[in-house]
C-alpha cells in the first residue's frame, strides 16, 4: 500500500470549494430575492491617505480623541459607580488598586483592542500612553498590572458583572443611542 494519491485529494478539495461557492451564490441570490441587503465587508481601502499634511492629520486625530473623551465622560461615571458596588473578593490589606479601577483597565484593554496581556502591559504602561490617559481621567493615579485584572476576574462571578452591563445597555436604549439599529423601533419592549 502506497501513499494516497495527492491528485485525488486536490480534486476533492477543489470540488468542495466549487460547491461552497455555488452555495454562497445561491444564498446571495435568495437574499436578494427576499429584499435583504448584504452587509458590506470590512475591507481596507486601496486609496492613499486622505490628509494632505501633518496639521490636517493632527486635527483629525484630535477630533477623534475629543469625541471618544466625550463618550467616556458621559458613560464612565455611572459605570464606575455600578462597578464599585461589586464586592471585591481580594484581601483588603494587599489591595493597591480599587476593583473599579482594575475593571476599568480591563475595559480599556478591550476598547484599545489589545491582543494579549503582555501587549496590554507593554503598550498601556508606556509613559506617553499613561500621560494621555491621565489627561482623560485625572483621577487615575496609576494602572494595575494585567495579572491583577486576571486574578480579580478569576475570583468574581460573571453574574456579578452582568447586571451592570445590562443596565448600561438599557441606559443606551432609553437614551435612544441604538434607535437607528432597531429592526422595529419600539423601545417599550426593552426598558
Amino acid at each position: 500500500m502506497g501513499k494516497p494519491n495527492g491528485r485525488l485529494r486536490r480534486q476533492e478539495l477543489n470540488q468542495l470549494k466549487i460547491q461552497r461557492r455555488k452555495a454562497a451564490r445561491r444564498l446571495r441570490l435568495h437574499q436578494a430575492a427576499e429584499g435583504l441587503v448584504q452587509p458590506r465587508t470590512a475591507t481596507l481601502s486601496n486609496a492613499q491617505c486622505e490628509w494632505a499634511d501633518v496639521e490636517e492629520e493632527t486635527e483629525a486625530r484630535r477630533q477623534t480623541v475629543d469625541e471618544q473623551v466625550t463618550v467616556f465622560r458621559a458613560v464612565l461615571p455611572t459605570l464606575l459607580k455600578r462597578l464599585n458596588q461589586i464586592q471585591d473578593p481580594r484581601n483588603a490589606k494587599t489591595v493597591k488598586h480599587k476593583s473599579s479601577v482594575v475593571l476599568l483597565y480591563g475595559l480599556l484593554t478591550f476598547v484599545f483592542q489589545m491582543s494579549s496581556r503582555r501587549e496590554a502591559n507593554r503598550q498601556m504602561s508606556m509613559p506617553m500612553f499613561l500621560e494621555n490617559l491621565k489627561r482623560i481621567f485625572p483621577e487615575l493615579e496609576s494602572l494595575p498590572h494585567h495579572d491583577t485584572l486576571n486574578r480579580l476576574l478569576s475570583k468574581i462571578e460573571p453574574e456579578q458583572i452582568q447586571p451592570t452591563l445590562i443596565d448600561l445597555v438599557r441606559q443606551f436604549i432609553r437614551s435612544k443611542k441604538f434607535y437607528r439599529y432597531l429592526i422595529e423601533p419600539r423601545l417599550s419592549d426593552f426598558c
